[in-house]
């Protein structure tokens, strides 16, 4: 007797894989029959199915959301400064504009190595 599975039928990692297709019914034809067959027969899939229905349902009965008006004005500022600090470097150029540019990309983190009592350890 042979123990293995038919041709047509799927494994758990390509049901996976074929979940957001199903979801969304977008999943080939000839992918339909097979992804039915192992979501009634399997243990694994068939509850994630489920469940990742159930989510898509929540998530399209919330609000949507409006963003503040002021919140692609903030990331670009944000953002902008950043990029500007880094060309200033660069146009500066020379030994002095790389070591500005590699002082302001390690500033954050040895700020911490500065404080009196790191200090006292080195002495």
């Amino acid at each position: 007797m042979d123990n293995q599975k038919p041709q047509s039928e799927i494994q758990c990692s390509q049901f996976e894989a074929l979940l957001a297709e199903a979801l969304e019914r977008q999943l080939p034809d000839e992918m339909q029959q097979p992804f039915e067959t192992h979501r009634q027969s399997c243990l694994v899939c068939g509850p994630i199915f489920s469940e990742a229905q159930e989510g898509m349902q929540w998530l399209k009965n919330l609000d949507e959301l409006t963003p503040p008006a002021n919140l692609i004005h903030n990331i670009l500022a944000a953002t902008s400064v950043a990029a500007a600090e880094q060309q200033r470097a660069k146009a500066l150029g020379g030994v002095a504009g790389r070591l500005r540019s590699v002082w302001n990309s390690v500033r954050p983190m040895a700020t911490g190595v500065f404080q009196p009592r790191f200090m006292t350890s080195f002495a």
